[in-house]
């Protein structure tokens, strides 16, 4: 083998395996976001909504919220920006974004840490249907509790006591909402829920029968 060729093959394999070593580290430094969620019963979280809870023998008032537990498993730090929650309305096939802003959002996680966040369970309660339950970070993206998590958060939450109710609305007493008292900055945003070849269609986690406000007209409960 000449010199010129031992030369090119040395400079073809470093080339190569400095694109490896360059694969692996932009691998390692993707950004991994884990998000669970789970319900928390307190008896002092002023927060919560109260519920009867059998502990033993005993029965007694506590209350309860939805927990989110926010870990970093990529290799760069995140913002999370805060809680999203995404509904479906069929009728008019848009999508109303929640995006709530809960004690201790915003923050920047660094790689291998994990934060805690807890928002009142009426901000599911006023949904009809759920097609995300999740966190948003500082570029805008999404990350969801896995699917079968959210769909059981969303139908045990709407299955227990709410303090969601129906009010008039002051600007026009002849219209009914649905609402109740929030203790964390929310914001709404509506869009149109089309298909398109770079945005998957909307899925649902979880669809009530009849709307929240139908079924609070009619004297039912949500429960």
């Amino acid at each position: 083998m000449e010199a010129a060729d031992a030369i090119a093959l040395y400079g073809a394999a470093l080339a190569s395996v400095l694109a490896v070593s360059q694969g692996a580290s932009a691998w390692r430094q993707r950004t991994r976001i884990e998000v669970r969620a789970h319900f928390e019963y307190e008896v002092h979280n002023t927060s919560g909504t109260p519920v009867l809870v059998e502990r033993g023998d005993d029965t007694r008032m506590e209350r309860v919220a939805v927990r989110f537990t926010i870990r970093n498993l990529g290799g760069k730090p995140v913002q999370v920006s805060g809680v999203l929650i995404e509904s479906l309305d069929s009728s008019k096939m848009t999508l109303h974004t929640h995006r709530i802003t809960p004690m201790g959002i915003p923050i920047v996680l660094d790689p291998g840490t994990e934060a805690e966040t807890v928002i009142q369970k009426e901000q599911i309660d006023l949904l009809d249907s759920c097609t995300f339950l999740g966190i948003v970070d500082g570029t805008g993206r999404r990350h969801g509790v896995p699917s079968d998590q959210a769909a059981e958060i969303v139908k045990q939450s709407w299955s227990l006591p709410t303090r969601v109710g129906v009010f008039q609305r002051r600007d026009d007493p002849a219209k009914r909402v649905v609402a109740f008292r929030a203790t964390d900055p929310a914001r709404l945003t509506t869009r149109v829920a089309v298909r398109s070849l770079w945005r998957r269609p909307a899925k649902l986690i979880a669809a009530r029968p009849r709307t929240v406000l139908e079924t609070l007209l009619d004297g039912g409960s949500l429960e």
